[in-house]
């Protein structure tokens, strides 16, 4: 019992030293900040998970709060940003349904959890990637390179597929004998219309992949075909395969002659790979039942840090005290954003009483004429 009292004392003098220690600093050159509570439901450890957000950017953007092309969103580990999470946008950027995936690297069973929204820095570049928010790329494929060359011009051929996940594709890809530019078209099989389509260049005998103007996402149990076009004076290579990516089902090959790259293939061959049509997919972390997200605070942040304002003890029982160098109005809100608090404090230590209300996590603003700062205080 001894050494359980001892080791409680010492995680209460570690989260106080933190708290009074001002560990919720933005990174610098961030004036705005939001916090989202990120739950784990499946009851087992969740590594590298990529947690779909939708936001309001339009909001913020018409603030003048984020740049127009959101070059400025990041996310991150804690609230000084030590450690920033990769990201991508998905779409949607300026809209009121922005849509983004952050790379969370841990999520304990069952547990609740803080990443940390970062915007407002007008000389932020860009960060938006798939390569390092998703897991890739691979091939469909899995670059197959059976069989000869020759066979039919004007003329298309590929392979009808399905996956066994969501999978997001970037890029298309060709093998082929001679080296020329090629349209590479995906169609949804059920529907027989096109979902993509563009030009693949690169040298012959070698699998060349360009990439695409907006990355898709397919959907898991759905059909598709992927077609490698031929040109009047074009090849392909063909052989008996069915080889293909590990998240891809293959299901036999289709084409059309004296078609079009347009042309929906509706002939078939079983168990053959011709064209050779590719694309490179990335691997999302799939978990049953997903982790939600709630926004748990939101508010901006001047980073002058310096002004020495602190709050103690916290975590706290409900009587906190904060120590201000600076007159400065204080408001405290919950963890659904309402109002629990709001007076004017003078310079010096003042109590803050919160005993009244339920244990949790709270935001307490304090403003200094046109600079304000934000800390979280602990219930408990």
């Amino acid at each position: 019992m001894k050494k359980i009292y001892i080791y409680k004392t010492v995680v209460i003098l570690f989260i106080f030293v933190l708290a009074t220690n001002k560990i919720f600093a933005q990174p610098a050159g961030w004036s705005h900040s939001q916090v989202y509570s990120v739950t784990e439901h499946s009851g087992a450890l969740v590594t590298d998970y990529q947690l779909k957000i939708t936001l309001n950017t339009q909001s913020i953007i018409t603030a003048g709060q984020m740049n127009a092309n959101g070059s400025d969103i990041r996310f991150g580990k804690d609230n000084a940003g030590t450690v920033m999470y990769n990201y991508w946008i998905e779409s949607g950027i300026n809209t009121a349904t922005t849509t983004i995936w952050v790379k969370i690297d841990t999520l304990f069973a069952s547990a609740t959890r803080s990443v940390y929204f970062f915007y407002g820095n007008a000389a932020a570049p860009a960060t938006s990637a798939v390569a390092g928010t998703f897991v890739g790329p691979m091939s469909s494929t899995d670059s197959v390179k059976t069989g000869g060359a020759g066979g039919s011009t004007d003329s298309q051929r590929g392979f009808k597929f399905s996956t066994t996940e969501d999978l997001l594709v970037t890029h298309f890809g060709k093998n082929e004998p001679d080296g020329t530019p090629r349209y590479v078209t995906l169609f949804n099989f059920t529907t027989q219309a096109i979902i993509s389509q563009i030009q693949v260049t690169g040298p012959a005998a070698q699998y060349n992949y360009n990439l695409l103007a907006s990355p898709l996402w397919l959907i898991s149990g759905t059909p598709y075909l992927i077609e490698l076009f031929q040109g009047p004076t074009d090849g392909y290579y063909f052989g008996l395969s069915t080889q293909a990516g590990q998240q891809i089902v293959y299901g036999d090959m289709y084409y059309c002659n004296g078609c079009t790259q347009n042309t929906f293939p509706a002939s078939m061959l079983t168990g053959y790979h011709y064209g050779y049509p590719d694309f490179w997919y990335w691997r999302k972390k799939n978990v049953t039942p997903a982790p939600t997200y709630t926004v748990s605070f939101t508010g901006i942040n001047s980073n002058a840090f310096d002004s020495s304002i602190s709050i103690s003890p916290n975590p706290s029982n409900g009587l906190f005290y904060v120590t201000l160098e600076k007159k400065a109005r204080v408001a405290v809100y919950n963890n659904v954003g309402q109002l629990v608090f709001d007076k004017e404090m003078n310079a010096g230590k003042s109590e803050l009483n919160l005993s009244g209300f339920a244990n949790g996590m709270y935001l307490l603003k304090a403003t200094e004429g046109n600079k304000q700062f934000n800390f979280q205080m602990i219930k408990e």
